[in-house]
């Protein structure tokens, strides 16, 4: 088990046995969100454990390395919250430190999604585009009347005399007339599709749980 693997299954086991301590307390007593910020605590681990792992399968090099580093950032920030959490359950008057916890999980899962957003944005940039791959060595051709009508290419590769005939394949219509129809392009509108999207739409759960622990932490 990684350091941040064993980050965040620390910081879920405390936010689970501070919730099941939480939930036995007296539910009419006035006090901070206590049960509802380790429920959303453990959400965020979750979903942060959840985007190690895929990250782990489609980032490489650099912006891997990068984006590791703030998830280690964020479980040790989650440890920090959880403690504060344990704190102020006996002790409310600590809940201001509760408060800074939750300001720094909500400022650090903000900096992962910029560079989750940055690595995804790279990785679409610098994908290689499907093209056919050119023949070895210098390439002529010269084209001749086929048989019905049409035309072959003669392809002669490296410094061969004899040439590599091809036959280009025919398209008519029913009454047998040929159909010209040269290659114009990617269809007007269309766009790639972009890789790495689940990777960008768990890391936008994970800025609304956040969120929702930063207000929840600085009730009045």
């Amino acid at each position: 088990m990684s350091r941040l693997e064993f980050a965040l299954w620390i910081a879920t086991m405390l936010a689970l046995g501070l919730s099941a301590t939480a939930s036995a307390a007296p539910p009419y007593l006035p006090g901070p969100p206590l049960e509802q910020t380790y429920a959303l605590s453990i959400e965020l681990s979750r979903e942060a454990t959840a985007l190690t792992y895929e990250m782990d399968q489609l980032l490489r090099g650099g912006e891997r390395r990068d984006v590791l580093d703030e998830l280690r950032d964020l479980g040790d920030e989650l440890l920090d919250l959880n403690e504060a959490l344990e704190e102020a359950s006996y002790k409310p008057r600590k809940w201001s430190r509760v408060r800074k916890r939750s300001d720094d999980v909500l400022e650090e899962v903000e900096e992962l999604d910029e560079e989750i957003h940055e690595a995804i944005d790279r990785l679409n940039r610098d994908r290689p585009c499907q093209t056919a791959l050119p023949p070895r060595g210098p390439a002529f051709y010269r084209s001749s009347a086929g048989p019905t009508g049409g035309f072959t290419i003669g392809i002669r590769i490296g410094s061969g005399r004899k040439p590599r005939l091809v036959a280009r394949p025919e398209i008519v219509n029913s009454l047998g007339q040929q159909l010209s129809t040269p290659y114009r392009g990617a269809p007007q509108g269309y766009v790639p599709l972009r890789v790495g999207t689940e990777l960008e739409e768990r890391v936008h759960r994970m800025l609304a749980i956040a969120a929702e622990i930063d207000r929840l932490a600085n009730f009045r």
